[in-house]
């Protein structure tokens, strides 16, 4: 589930960086608003994986961590 989480995380961060490029070229204070609003709702989709990042966390405990490939040791 974290795995999902973390690529969700990273498609609203490029979708936050592309909506910024496009506000920084915006020709129109109504070309502006919408792609404001277009921020705020990616910002919100952040939140909502943040939230559910920690409920999971509560539910299920931190990842474990992956067991070294057989013949190396953990330190390797």
């Amino acid at each position: 589930m974290q795995m999902v989480l973390g690529q969700q995380r990273t498609h609203l961060l490029r979708e936050l960086r592309n909506l910024d490029g496009l506000r920084r070229a915006a020709t129109g204070p109504v070309v502006g608003l919408l792609l404001s609003a277009a921020t705020r709702h990616v910002q919100a989709d952040l939140s909502f994986i943040d939230d559910a990042e920690q409920v999971l966390l509560r539910m299920v405990g931190p990842p474990l961590a992956r067991p070294a490939p057989r013949g190396l040791s953990a330190t390797a």
